[in-house]
């Protein structure tokens, strides 16, 4: 085994991180607070941390729900947050990661060593004890879910009921017969509404602005994710790259107009018109409509104030809302990187013009890395992050899967990243480009253009995907040799098999291939593979 490398965070990506590492010849160790691998996908009663309910569900489909080298075998389209979390811990066990990884110890501090030759690592334990050890290189992987955004309220000191952030809410049974009020619109609140309906005559949610409502499969359909072939992103992020935010208008006024006509959503709901898509994913949820359409879910504008009798909510219309037992804040989070030390930490370059901006009143801090992984000047050899910046696609197995395979040949030494002016200047357009795109509204997770980061992945990768399915003798060369998988890989579902099937442009200096890629892409598509031919 080669350097020491610490992965921060044992969620699916990383997990999937520590084994690409490994898998490279580094000597890879992993690190989580909580005394299991899987990170929030694994539920707990714990209200102080993030974890799924009981009955949460996939709003990605089964066939873009795991990594591109071991297959699941899940029961339904959309798998519940049980098999996710079954499926991470057989993949930690069948690539002998458990081994290596240590549990119940958390990030405290991360910073360089005084003579700057290592890492300084700080752990907590869940008693409370600290250790520091060193490592050459350090990839965190803890998310962008760790600071709770809460907000506060007039007259909140005068409010008698329970007032929780969603991240305590883990079952629906305590809240039998309640007047229970959510405050934002997100695929939490629409999860939380659906378990609140079964146990409440009505919910009632509280909303400033409005949001698309997307099924996970509209009826008679395929899954909506099936929609999103590696061709429709392509030419819907090609007219994004030379057109900016000319997409997202369009699939905001296609969205808006289904909602309006096809699925009967009432002006007075207050979820039209909904904010850019381009700025906030769309609520995926199969029953917030229907509850709403029902009555059982009620609609009110952004809270005033809270009334003196300590139960009455008070909104922004001049209407209110009385005997209110429990508010529920679906107000989301943010990243933190306040364990981090002036050498790692990604957000002390000056940025006035986003601290200050009016879209982005929570303050959320903005990370300056290159492509979103890497800090552009000090240091780039040996930190990394996964998570900080969205994902180029909307699987969070794929992005952590190709994101990880990067960095890990990136470290090896068989890709190079352009000189640090080139990076800084990458990382200057972007900053201006992030201002711009808040202009529009507020954003939950900083961004960039998800075609050229999967590109830059791609290449860093050594997956020859760039080639095989892309403009010139090579990509023209793989499809007429290869029409139909060609036309699977570009029409049909998008899956994370892609990573692995063809042979790396760089011979033995790219990821590995795996012999049972081009198996799994007719098989999630439904087809049967045929027995002459293999994708090269």
């Amino acid at each position: 085994m080669g350097e020491r490398v610490a992965v921060i965070g044992l969620g699916l990506h990383g997990v999937v991180a520590l084994k690409n590492l490994r898998e490279e010849g580094f000597d890879a160790v992993g690190f989580d607070k909580n005394p299991y691998i899987g990170g929030l996908w694994r539920y707990t009663t714990d209200e102080t941390t993030l974890s799924v309910t009981q009955h949460t569900k996939t709003n990605n489909s089964q066939q873009r729900l795991a990594f591109s080298d071991f297959p699941a075998r899940y029961t339904t389209n959309y798998p519940d947050a049980r098999e996710i979390a079954d499926y991470i811990d057989e993949y930690a066990k069948h690539f002998n990661l458990v081994p290596h990884c240590r549990l119940g110890l958390g990030l405290h501090r991360l910073d360089r060593s005084d003579k700057s030759e290592h890492w300084d690592l700080t752990l907590q334990g869940r008693d409370g004890s600290l250790v520091t050890e060193q490592f050459s290189r350090v990839l965190l992987t803890t998310g962008s879910q760790n600071r709770l955004v809460i907000p506060k309220f007039e007259g909140q000191e005068h409010f008698k009921g329970k007032i929780i952030h969603s991240r305590a809410f883990k079952d629906a049974k305590p809240f039998a017969g309640q007047r229970v009020l959510l405050v934002g619109l997100s695929n939490t609140a629409g999860d939380v509404a659906a378990e609140l309906s079964e146990v409440c005559p009505e919910v009632f949610v509280s909303h400033r602005s409005g949001v698309l409502v997307v099924e996970r499969t509209p009826e008679g359909q395929k899954p909506t994710d099936h929609l999103a072939t590696r061709r429709v992103n392509s030419i819907i992020l090609t007219i994004n790259r030379n057109f900016p935010r000319v997409a997202g208008y369009i699939g905001n006024i296609g969205l808006e107009l289904k909602m309006k006509y096809a699925m009967k959503v009432k002006p007075e709901w207050g979820l039209l018109p909904a904010h850019p898509i381009a700025n906030a994913a769309p609520m995926m949820n199969d029953y917030f409509l229907d509850l709403s359409r029902s009555g059982r879910l009620k609609h009110s504008p952004g809270i005033s104030s809270m009334a003196t009798d300590g139960h009455t909510i008070n909104f922004t219309n001049g209407t209110s809302l009385s005997n209110v037992d429990t508010i529920i804040l679906c107000t989301g989070a943010e990243p933190d990187f306040s364990f981090l030390g002036p050498s790692a930490n990604p957000t002390l370059h000056p940025t006035p013009e986003w601290d200050n901006h009016r879209h982005n009143f929570n303050h959320m801090p903005y990370p300056r890395l290159f492509r979103g992984v890497f800090p552009p000047s000090k240091h780039t050899e040996s930190l990394a992050f996964i998570g900080a910046y969205r994902g180029h696609g909307i699987s969070a197995f794929i992005n952590a899967d190709l994101a990880s395979q990067a960095i890990a040949q990136v470290w090896k030494g068989n890709f190079e990243l352009p000189p640090q002016a080139e990076r800084e200047a990458w990382c200057d357009e972007h900053y201006k480009g992030m201002l711009r795109h808040l202009e529009a509204w507020r954003t939950v997770q900083v961004g960039q253009n998800a075609k050229e980061f999967e590109r830059f992945l791609n290449e860093a990768a050594g997956n020859g995907i760039n080639q095989k399915l892309g403009w010139g003798w090579e990509g023209w060369s793989f499809m007429f040799r290869n029409w139909r998988l060609y036309r699977l890989l570009m029409d049909g579902v998008d899956g994370p098999w892609i990573l692995r099937l063809f042979d790396s442009p760089r011979e033995e200096r790219g990821r590995k291939k795996w012999e049972g890629a081009e198996a799994e892409v007719w098989r999630v598509n439904g087809l049967e593979p045929p027995t002459s031919k293999k994708a090269v």
